[in-house]
Protein backbone atom coordinates (compact mmCIF):
# COMPACT_ATOMS: atom_id res chain seq x y z
CA UNK A 1 0.00 0.00 0.00
CA UNK A 2 1.78 3.46 -1.01
CA UNK A 3 0.36 7.08 -0.15
CA UNK A 4 0.03 9.62 -2.50
CA UNK A 5 2.47 12.55 -1.99
CA UNK A 6 -0.97 14.75 -1.91
CA UNK A 7 -2.25 12.37 1.08
CA UNK A 8 1.46 12.67 2.47
CA UNK A 9 1.36 16.68 2.36
CA UNK A 10 -1.80 16.28 4.08
CA UNK A 11 -0.83 14.44 6.78
CA UNK A 12 2.17 16.48 7.22
CA UNK A 13 0.52 19.45 7.42
CA UNK A 14 -1.81 18.09 9.67
CA UNK A 15 0.61 17.19 12.35
CA UNK A 16 2.48 20.20 11.77
CA UNK A 17 -0.73 22.42 12.77
CA UNK A 18 -1.89 19.87 15.58
CA UNK A 19 2.32 19.89 17.18
CA UNK A 20 1.91 23.81 16.68
CA UNK A 21 -1.33 23.88 18.91
CA UNK A 22 -0.80 21.88 21.78
CA UNK A 23 1.76 24.27 22.86
CA UNK A 24 0.12 27.57 22.67
CA UNK A 25 -2.83 25.89 24.32
CA UNK A 26 -1.01 25.08 27.08
CA UNK A 27 0.62 28.62 27.12
CA UNK A 28 -2.89 29.84 26.76
CA UNK A 29 -4.14 27.90 29.31
CA UNK A 30 -1.51 29.40 31.70
CA UNK A 31 -1.55 32.64 30.97
CA UNK A 32 -5.35 32.40 31.10
CA UNK A 33 -5.16 30.26 34.88
CA UNK A 34 -2.62 32.87 36.06
CA UNK A 35 -4.96 36.03 35.18
CA UNK A 36 -7.96 34.70 36.69
CA UNK A 37 -6.45 33.94 39.55
CA UNK A 38 -4.45 37.83 40.20
CA UNK A 39 -8.47 38.84 39.49
CA UNK A 40 -9.98 36.82 42.25
CA UNK A 41 -6.58 38.26 44.47
CA UNK A 42 -7.40 41.58 43.56
CA UNK A 43 -11.02 41.18 44.04
CA UNK A 44 -10.68 39.58 47.55
CA UNK A 45 -7.73 42.00 48.42
CA UNK A 46 -10.76 44.96 49.07
CA UNK A 47 -12.81 42.61 50.96
CA UNK A 48 -11.52 43.18 54.42
CA UNK A 49 -12.24 46.67 53.64
CA UNK A 50 -15.84 46.54 52.37
CA UNK A 51 -16.45 44.10 55.14
CA UNK A 52 -15.58 46.94 57.79
CA UNK A 53 -17.28 49.28 56.01
CA UNK A 54 -20.87 47.65 55.76
CA UNK A 55 -19.88 46.41 59.66
CA UNK A 56 -19.18 49.71 60.81
CA UNK A 57 -22.56 50.91 58.72
CA UNK A 58 -24.85 47.98 60.02
CA UNK A 59 -23.26 49.01 63.59
CA UNK A 60 -24.42 52.90 63.50
CA UNK A 61 -27.92 51.68 62.23
CA UNK A 62 -28.45 48.89 65.24
CA UNK A 63 -26.65 51.78 67.74
CA UNK A 64 -29.44 53.85 66.48
CA UNK A 65 -32.66 51.33 66.93
CA UNK A 66 -31.19 50.63 70.08
CA UNK A 67 -31.42 54.39 71.14
CA UNK A 68 -34.94 54.40 69.97
CA UNK A 69 -35.99 51.62 71.39
CA UNK A 70 -34.39 52.28 75.00
CA UNK A 71 -36.13 55.58 74.74
CA UNK A 72 -39.02 54.16 73.86
CA UNK A 73 -41.88 55.53 76.79
CA UNK A 74 -43.60 52.68 76.94
CA UNK A 75 -40.24 50.70 77.19
CA UNK A 76 -39.25 52.92 80.03
CA UNK A 77 -42.59 52.65 81.66
CA UNK A 78 -42.13 48.48 81.62
CA UNK A 79 -38.76 49.01 83.21
CA UNK A 80 -40.54 51.17 85.96
CA UNK A 81 -42.88 49.06 87.16
CA UNK A 82 -40.59 45.44 86.76
CA UNK A 83 -42.55 44.39 84.36
CA UNK A 84 -40.25 41.88 82.19
CA UNK A 85 -43.41 40.79 79.77
CA UNK A 86 -44.34 44.69 79.33
CA UNK A 87 -40.82 45.74 78.96
CA UNK A 88 -40.10 42.91 76.06
CA UNK A 89 -43.83 42.96 74.19
CA UNK A 90 -42.85 47.66 74.31
CA UNK A 91 -39.34 46.55 72.84
CA UNK A 92 -40.40 43.97 69.97
CA UNK A 93 -43.47 46.66 69.46
CA UNK A 94 -40.33 49.51 69.28
CA UNK A 95 -37.73 47.97 67.08
CA UNK A 96 -37.04 49.28 63.58
CA UNK A 97 -36.52 46.29 61.78
CA UNK A 98 -38.86 43.01 61.57
CA UNK A 99 -35.74 41.26 61.73
CA UNK A 100 -34.05 42.55 64.62
CA UNK A 101 -34.99 40.53 68.01
CA UNK A 102 -34.70 42.56 71.17
CA UNK A 103 -32.38 42.73 73.85
CA UNK A 104 -33.88 43.54 77.60
CA UNK A 105 -31.80 43.45 80.71
CA UNK A 106 -33.58 44.41 84.04
CA UNK A 107 -31.24 47.14 85.76
CA UNK A 108 -32.39 46.62 89.12
CA UNK A 109 -31.36 42.56 89.05
CA UNK A 110 -29.26 42.80 85.93
CA UNK A 111 -31.79 39.98 85.05
CA UNK A 112 -32.04 38.60 81.10
CA UNK A 113 -35.60 39.68 80.24
CA UNK A 114 -35.02 39.07 76.34
CA UNK A 115 -32.24 38.02 73.61
CA UNK A 116 -28.54 37.00 74.31
CA UNK A 117 -27.08 37.89 77.91
CA UNK A 118 -24.43 41.03 76.51
CA UNK A 119 -21.63 40.69 78.82
CA UNK A 120 -20.16 42.95 81.94
CA UNK A 121 -18.72 45.08 79.72
CA UNK A 122 -21.68 46.14 77.83
CA UNK A 123 -23.58 46.38 80.62
CA UNK A 124 -20.75 48.83 81.93
CA UNK A 125 -21.05 50.99 79.43
CA UNK A 126 -24.36 51.52 79.16
CA UNK A 127 -24.53 52.43 82.99
CA UNK A 128 -21.98 55.31 81.84
CA UNK A 129 -24.63 56.22 79.22
CA UNK A 130 -22.44 54.71 76.24
CA UNK A 131 -24.52 52.76 73.42
CA UNK A 132 -22.10 49.88 72.97
CA UNK A 133 -22.11 47.69 70.00
CA UNK A 134 -20.67 43.97 69.76
CA UNK A 135 -20.49 40.67 68.56
CA UNK A 136 -22.02 37.81 71.18
CA UNK A 137 -22.28 34.15 70.33
CA UNK A 138 -26.24 33.34 70.33
CA UNK A 139 -27.35 29.53 70.17
CA UNK A 140 -28.17 30.34 66.35
CA UNK A 141 -24.56 31.61 66.03
CA UNK A 142 -22.54 35.05 66.32
CA UNK A 143 -25.30 38.26 66.65
CA UNK A 144 -24.20 41.28 66.01
CA UNK A 145 -25.78 43.10 69.50
CA UNK A 146 -26.43 46.82 70.11
CA UNK A 147 -27.65 48.07 73.65
CA UNK A 148 -28.83 51.42 74.66
CA UNK A 149 -29.34 52.52 78.49
CA UNK A 150 -32.97 52.84 79.62
CA UNK A 151 -33.06 55.72 81.54
CA UNK A 152 -35.71 57.22 84.48
CA UNK A 153 -34.73 60.69 84.11
CA UNK A 154 -30.95 60.54 85.57
CA UNK A 155 -30.75 57.06 86.80
CA UNK A 156 -29.55 54.07 84.73
CA UNK A 157 -32.66 51.36 85.11
CA UNK A 158 -31.75 48.55 82.67
CA UNK A 159 -30.12 48.25 79.14
CA UNK A 160 -32.29 47.56 75.75
CA UNK A 161 -31.62 47.18 72.59
CA UNK A 162 -31.47 44.83 69.36
CA UNK A 163 -29.18 42.33 67.63
CA UNK A 164 -29.65 40.59 64.18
Amino acid sequence: MTISLKRALLLLLGGTVLVALIPGGLVLDRRLTAELERAARDGLSIAPRLLEDRNAARADALMMHAKDLAASTAVVAAFRSLDAEAAVRAAREARFEEREEVVVVSGRSEELWAGPMPDDEMLDATRAGQMPVSFLATPAGPAHVALAPVMDEDAWIGAAGVFE
